[in-house]
């Protein structure tokens, strides 16, 4: 039996680690951090073991500030004699790469438009990759695909913008479909799951195979379809708001463009079709902005021919309008003849909009919630509370103590009933947002919210939109833009021959629009409207938000440093303030960069950020 050997105990402060061998080459890494005045590229030794793997676009492990964080490697280059006492690179977390030059110059263009810190565009633009354990030599196979950029000169290349807008009677979603199948690799941005299911449903028939994308996938699916194009893997490319930044090699599909579902309602509060027509200006492929009722922001760049228009005017069908004051059972009574016959109501329920008839005030039950009208069917009507589904047996005006009520806004409940009654044995079919059916039957009433038209195949023979006139008059910018959209979406399933019934008078400009058989009247009656009150597109609004004393520092200083602005400062609440700004476009680069450096500044010193949107959409 052998004795072993005795060896001496050391020190902790003479133990001596093992130097780390560094390549003669370092990286410039975005490091992930929130603060925004430390939005800049930290410079990190490479490891000689790592030296080979890491490349521009790759994900790191570093050491920032004491602690372990991630970064993105954005150069590689040799040592100087500025880069000395540099921390080295702890890991790779991946092989693959996720970003390419193009991508790069994309988000520094949109942090730049949003005020915003790359980092958190980048949150946006790049799914996080998924730890490798053991990092094989060498690169991945992503990182010598030529494919994987689909623009490989740093100099903006702009691509051709196409607006295809199309006419009654045509399904858009078609007409997409119908383009795709010439094409070897595309990508197709749709505003919500619903039209993403009619589009999956429509490719399964053409068999087409489909890659997806957006928040309705898991993070592993999304991953996977994120290496695949930017691999370069050809492939038509699917997806809802934040598949926009997919590095797809082909040209760019987006369907209705004025969705409220394109804008990010997070900082940075981006808008899709903001970053579509971003990337058209990196990419030599062309955009294509599809639906029957393009933005404003679209039809003014169409009127100074930015972009191109192909108007499918080609495919309009013949069709009878009727208009207020008439009644709309003439126009579902000759519909009921042909087919079915949709109506488009503003919202569901009984009664949505109840009013104390003395003092006009909205009821309230005890909870604070909205007193509402139901019915059941078979049963009589009855008031419950939208909040804490209270029901109440009678009501009594919290503001001047009146039990009397008055009734506005009839809802999809209510209109079927009457339309029940004056159409007896005929089948009438409720969609809404939370229940559409799946099967229309012929020779159905079909009463739809906006947006939850179920889809026909034969399309309807006659369209009825009603609440014309409550869409119109809803307190936003942007109410005629979504009203638009919710007809003309409904018209595209509009048969030949057709009927078409508003409650507008025959002369206001959307009926006009329709009789005329020109989709861009209304819009540039509109759009002539705008440029005379200096509202957008014509100008950019900024909405900033804070506590009422920064608020009120803020509108000091912007008013004497630009007096030329339009500066409306208003209070929300006790604890909340903001700033309406409108700014002309001459004035806005100016604007956005004061803006960015006191973000900054107010960083660096540890104060509350000011909240920054540029264009909202519910103002």
């Amino acid at each position: 039996m052998t004795v072993a050997e005795v060896k001496p105990l050391r020190l902790k402060s003479q133990r001596v680690e093992r130097k780390q061998e560094l390549s003669q080459n370092v990286v410039d890494v975005l490091v992930d951090t929130p603060i925004h005045h430390l939005d800049q590229l930290y410079t990190y030794a490479i490891p000689e073991n790592l030296d080979s793997a890491i490349q521009f676009g790759v994900f790191l492990s570093v050491d920032f500030n004491g602690r372990p964080t991630t970064g993105i490697a954005i150069e590689k280059r040799l040592r100087n004699s500025k880069d000395a006492h540099l921390s080295p690179v702890k890991d790779l977390i991946s092989p693959d790469i996720f970003m390419n030059q193009w991508q790069w110059e994309m988000i520094n263009t949109v942090a730049d438009q949003c005020m915003a810190s790359r980092n958190a565009i980048l949150r946006f633009a790049i799914p996080q990759p998924t730890r490798v354990k053991k990092i094989k030599e060498a690169s991945s196979t992503l990182a010598h695909n030529d494919k994987a950029v689909p623009e490989k000169k740093s100099k903006t290349r702009s691509g051709p913008r196409i607006a295809l807008v199309t006419h009654i009677g045509t399904d858009p979603i078609k007409l997409l479909v119908s383009a795709l199948k010439k094409e070897r690799s595309a990508l197709v941005i749709v505003p919500d799951e619903r039209d993403l299911e009619r589009i999956r449903k429509l490719f399964r028939e053409a068999r087409i195979e489909t890659k997806e994308y957006g928040s309705h996938n898991s993070k592993n699916s999304n991953l996977a379809t994120y290496l695949a194009a930017i691999s370069g893997t050809s492939g038509i490319y699917i997806g809802t708001r934040m598949a926009v930044w997919l590095p797809v090699s082909g040209p760019l599909y987006m369907l209705n463009d004025v969705d409220s579902s394109y804008a990010e309602r997070k900082y940075p509060y981006f808008h899709a079709r903001d970053i579509a027509l971003v990337r058209s200006q990196f990419s030599s492929y062309p955009t294509h902005f599809v639906g029957p009722a393009p933005s404003l922001e679209l039809s003014q760049r169409i009127s100074t021919q930015e972009i191109n228009c192909d108007y499918r005017i080609n495919l309009r069908r013949d069709i009878t309008v009727r208009t207020a004051p008439d009644s709309f059972h003439e126009t579902i009574k000759s519909g009921l003849q042909r087919g079915s016959v949709l109506v488009q109501v503003a919202a569901k329920g009984y009664y949505n909009s109840l009013f104390c008839q003395q003092c006009k005030n909205r009821p309230l039950c005890e909870c604070g919630g909205r007193i509402t009208l139901l019915r059941s069917q078979g049963s009589a009507e009855k008031l419950a509370c939208s909040l804490c589904a209270k029901t109440l047996e009678t009501f009594q005006c919290t503001w001047c103590q009146s039990s009397r009520l008055k009734k506005q806004s009839k809802g999809s409940d209510r209109i079927a009933y009457e339309i029940g009654k004056a159409f007896p044995k005929i089948a009438i079919a409720i969609s809404t947002k939370d229940n559409t059916p799946e099967i229309i039957h012929k020779n159905t009433i079909v009463i739809s919210t906006p947006g939850a038209e179920p889809y026909v195949e034969e399309g309807y023979s006659a369209i009825v939109l009603t609440d014309c006139e409550m869409l119109l008059n809803r307190p936003l910018l942007r109410s005629e833009e979504f009203a638009r959209l919710h007809w003309r979406t409904a018209l595209a399933q509009l048969q030949q021959n057709g009927y078409i019934y508003l409650d507008l008078p025959h002369g206001h400009r959307e009926v006009q629009s329709l009789i005329r058989g020109n989709y861009f009247f209304s819009i540039n009656q509109e759009l002539s409207e705008r440029k005379e009150l200096r509202l957008p597109p014509f100008v950019s609004i900024l909405r900033l938000s804070g506590t009422p004393r920064v608020i009120a520092q803020l509108h000091a200083t912007l008013t004497s440093e630009f007096s030329s602005l339009s500066i409306h400062k208003e209070a929300i609440s006790e604890k909340s303030a903001q700033l309406i700004v409108r700014a002309p476009f001459d004035r806005l680069h100016e604007l956005k960069k004061a803006l960015s450096d006191m973000q900054r500044i107010r960083s660096a010193k540890k104060l509350e950020p000011i909240n920054i949107e540029v264009d909202p959409l519910d103002l």
